[in-house]
């Protein structure tokens, strides 16, 4: 195995714990993994569900802020893809909107760059046409 492989290979293993605290619940084990100045980006046209943040406390005002909205009723990683610091998940989920009570499921991939064993940025890719249906008050 080379130097690349055993990197990739650490790295995949990180954001495998990553998505395992997430489906725990456990969100302090999940920002363990972060690193201070995480980059974590989604789409912005989810409006204030979505949007950069930066650093360790906006993200979880970030999560705070989303997780009074919404529950994340069913959660699964079908797949990681790694290369060096870079880990692809691409997984689906279900959500229901607290606002409208309103559910969907929906198809996402996942970028995370990692640095010295820490999460430094993520990037989420999804159609957000399910989501801003769900949200949309009849």
């Amino acid at each position: 195995m080379s130097i690349d492989n055993n990197l990739s290979e650490t790295n995949k293993r990180i954001v495998e714990d990553h998505y395992e605290a997430l489906g725990a619940g456990d969100l302090d084990g999940l920002f363990d993994l972060l690193s201070e100045d995480i980059e974590w980006t989604t789409p912005a046209s989810l409006g204030d569900m979505g949007g950069y943040h930066r650093g360790k406390r906006e993200v979880r005002s970030f999560f705070d802020y989303v997780g009074e909205r919404l529950s994340l009723d069913e959660f699964s990683v079908d797949r990681y893809v790694a290369d060096g610091d870079t880990v692809v998940a691409l997984g689906t989920e279900r959500v229901t909107i607290f606002a409208t009570n309103k559910s969907y499921a929906t198809s996402w991939a996942h970028v995370l760059t990692l640095a010295n064993k820490k999460i430094v940025s993520f990037t989420e890719y999804v159609d957000p046409g399910a989501a801003l249906a769900a949200m949309r008050q009849d």
